[in-house]
This record gives structure tokens, C-alpha cells and sequence, in this order.
């Protein structure tokens, strides 16, 4: 299929996209790098009469350490943020989220802004940035506001982000040298669309674990962290017992829908699997 008809606007400053964005009205998208926008458009899916580019606006790229935290500039290619050495150093969970990002041609095209902006819910990025408590700096006419994760993603290819504003930099905090972490995923080939994953990052305090996040992808549900499989594992030390009512608990907590990939049943016995292989790498050990 072809894509309907629109005007075009290669938008060269914040400025001027957002009076493009005011000035055009509800019909008006921003495209980015366009590897999810335009099979969109191909199917008819969205039919915006404007879309403004705002992929080569130099001011929304690049990579910074300010602050103890790492900004990433919205229209930052994922190339080039999986390589940066701030992120390699101090997001080593992003790092890893990054290993299963579709391929190579679309990474060197594609953004980490459109990413998490077009949400979906089989995307990595989303659930690692809610993970490491990522902050989202959005502007508008009116200025600038920053949104955490936990209020970023409304819905499925919903965010919080306004029809008269854009994503300009992603804000996360760098990780600590006393955090464990994990990322798992299943996919009929790496870098293909998931079918389930599992995020995983806790400290330890002693013999027991604190700070604990748990969340996955592929579980057809909005929220990015288990709350269930989280408190149970707060506080406790890690026993062979624990995690497996762990994994019990976030088998029965998350929702999944069968679909061409695989059926609800199977999907929750990935999770299963991606949680517990996800816990005992980050614990070093197999219990």
C-alpha cells in the first residue's frame, strides 16, 4: 500500500516545529527517523494531512553526562546511543535493552524519541527507561515540563506528550556500582518483533535485596513494573524458594493475549522463564 496524501515540513529549529505543530492543527504528526510512522501511513493506520521532520534538528541530538545523570538527546539515533561511551559506562541496562533493538538499518535510522514516543507495548526501551527512573523533558509554546516514566506512558502508541509538543531529551539517572541487573527476551530471531521479556535491577543490602524493579514486555498490559513480584522479593534473601514463588506470582499478574506469535499460555510461561533467567544472572548464581 501507498501512503495518503500530506504536506511536508522539514522543520530546522524547536521553534519552528512547534509553531508547525500549532499552526497545522490536529491533522499535523511529527515524523522522526520513520521506521515506525511510515508502515503507519502505508496502511492507512494514521492520515495526517502535515507531517513536520524533525529528525535533523542538531539542538534535540546528542549524548551528555551533567549531574550524576545522562541526557539523551530525543532525536539521538539508537546507533549511536548504544555506542555512546556515557551510556555504555553508566546505563550498562540500557546497554543490554539495546542488544535486542531491531536491526542494524533501522538502529542507524531510527530514534530513541520516536521509539518511546510511538510506545509500543513490545518495545524495550519503554520498560528499561521506567526501570532506571528515566525523566522525560518535554517542551512546548508555553515551555518546558519534565514527566517521569511511571506518567509517561499512557496507553498503547499513547504518551503524556501534548499534540502541541515534542520529546526533546531523555534525562536517567547513571547507575550505581552496587545495582544487579538483567534484561531477557524471546524472539524467532534477535532484533525481530518480541514476544515476551523480562527486566530486572535491585541492589543488594547485606543478605537481602532492596530497590527492586521487575517488569516485562509482551504481557499486553500498560503498566511497565510488577508490583506483586517486586514486594515480594523486597527485603527478602535470595533462596531457590523465593524466586520461584516470585516467577508464581508474576505468572499470575500478568495478562497476555494470544495473538500470531504465540498464544496467552505461552506467553506466560516465557515470562516465567525471562524472569527467572533474568534474576539469576543478576544475582550471579543459579538457585
Amino acid at each position: 500500500m501507498k501512503p495518503p496524501l500530506f504536506d511536508y515540513v522539514r522543520a530546522t529549529s524547536v521553534s519552528q516545529a512547534l509553531d508547525a505543530l500549532v499552526d497545522n492543527g490536529d491533522d499535523a504528526r511529527l515524523i522522526a527517523g520513520g521506521q515506525s510512522i511510515v508502515s503507519m501511513l502505508n496502511f492507512r493506520m494514521i492520515t495526517p494531512s502535515v507531517l513536520i521532520d524533525i529528525a535533523n534538528i542538531s539542538e534535540l541530538r546528542g549524548i551528555s553526562l551533567a549531574n550524576g545523570k545522562i541526557r539523551i538527546g530525543a532525536m539521538s539515533r539508537h546507533s549511536d546511543v548504544m555506542r555512546d561511551t556515557a551510556v555504555l559506562n553508566h546505563l550498562p541496562l540500557v546497554t543490554e535493552a539495546y542488544a535486542h533493538v531491531a536491526h542494524h538499518a533501522i538502529r542507524n535510522r531510527g530514534t530513541i524519541g520516536g521509539n518511546v514516543c510511538h510506545h509500543d507495548l513490545a518495545s524495550e526501551l519503554p520498560l528499561v527507561l521506567t526501570l532506571l527512573d528515566a525523566e522525560f523533558v518535554v517542551v512546548g509554546r508555553a515551555g518546558e515540563r519534565r514527566i517521569p516514566a511511571a506518567d509517561f506512558f499512557v496507553d498503547a502508541y499513547e504518551t503524556a506528550v501534548d499534540d502541541k509538543e515534542l520529546l526533546a531529551a531523555i534525562e536517567v539517572p547513571k547507575q550505581g556500582p552496587d545495582e544487579r541487573f538483567a534484561f531477557e527476551e524471546f524472539a524467532i530471531r534477535v532484533g525481530d518483533y518480541p514476544i515476551a521479556g523480562a527486566g530486572v535491577r535491585f541492589r543488594t543490602n547485606g543478605s537481602t535485596l532492596s530497590d527492586v524493579r521487575i517488569g516485562f514486555i509482551g504481557t499486553g498490559i500498560i503498566r511497565k513494573r510488577n508490583s506483586a513480584a517486586e514486594s515480594l522479593l523486597t527485603g527478602a534473601s535470595p533462596t531457590r524458594e523465593i524466586l520461584d514463588r516470585v516467577v508464581e506470582v508474576a505468572r499470575a499478574t500478568v495478562e497476555p493475549s494470544s495473538d500470531l506469535h504465540a498464544t496467552a499460555e505461552d506467553k506466560i510461561d516465557l515470562i516465567g522463564v525471562l524472569l527467572r533467567r533474568a534474576l539469576e544472572r543478576a544475582l550471579g548464581t543459579q538457585l
